[in-house]
C-alpha cells in the first residue's frame, strides 16, 4: 500500500491560524463555528469537511498541502484508513465504558 506524504503538523496548523487570527476561538468566531469543532477538525480526519475547507481557505493553502492524507490534489476526499476507523472505534468504546461505570 502506498504511503501518502505527510502534511502540516497539527501544531504548525494551529500556530499559523494563531498568527493570522490570534486565537482558535477568534478563528471559530470568524468562521461562525464553535471552538470545539475547530479542535475536532484538527484532530479527527473528515470530522467536518466544510470546516476543513474553511480552515484551508483561512490559511490560504490547498487542502492537500495541509492534509495530504485526507485530500487529493484534485480536492477530493481520501477514504479513511482502517487504522483511523479502528482508533475511533477503540476511543468510542473506551468512552462508553467510562460513562457506564
Amino acid at each position: 500500500m502506498a504511503r501518502h506524504p505527510k502534511g502540516m503538523h497539527m501544531e504548525n496548523i494551529k500556530a499559523a491560524l494563531r498568527v493570522e487570527y490570534g486565537t482558535l476561538r477568534a478563528l471559530a468566531r470568524t468562521l461562525d463555528r464553535s471552538p470545539s469543532l475547530i479542535s475536532k477538525v484538527l484532530t479527527y480526519p473528515h470530522y467536518s469537511i466544510p470546516t476543513e475547507r474553511l480552515i484551508a481557505k483561512a490559511l490560504n493553502k490547498p487542502l492537500h498541502h495541509i492534509w495530504p492524507e485526507r485530500w487529493t490534489e484534485n480536492g477530493e476526499s481520501r477514504p479513511r484508513s482502517n487504522t483511523q476507523n479502528a482508533n475511533e472505534i477503540s476511543s468510542s468504546h473506551t468512552s462508553q465504558k467510562r460513562h457506564a461505570a
